[in-house]
């Protein structure tokens, strides 16, 4: 049994072209900007509110898992991409959370 290591590369091996660099980009935006505002708009429609309005605009604000790296690397996908995705997700987060879940409280 070997155990992983659940830290992002900080090294030549990420890439870097322009297309990996919009898609990075793209899915940040995606996940924490517009999936956390079509679930609140979706709870809004439904007539979702108060305490469980709130719990589900926060799952759907999270960053996404440092192990979705693990697991791209161990499954062969591009693991370069996951790093720098995960990366950028959990910078972006620190300003996206607190802004968004003022938005809902």
């Amino acid at each position: 049994a070997t155990t992983e290591s659940y830290t992002l590369p900080l090294n030549d091996d990420l890439p870097s072209s322009r297309d990996s660099m919009r898609t990075v980009a793209a899915t940040t935006a995606i996940k924490l900007v517009a999936l956390p505002l079509a679930t609140f708009a979706l709870c809004w429609v439904v007539g979702i509110e108060g305490l469980t309005a709130s719990i589900l605009v926060m799952y759907a604000t999270v960053p996404g898992s440092t192990s979705s790296y693990v697991l791209a690397r161990q499954m062969g996908g591009d693991a370069g991409l996951m790093a720098q995705t995960v990366g950028l997700a959990h910078l972006v987060a620190a300003v996206t959370l607190p802004a968004i879940l003022l938005l809902v409280v």
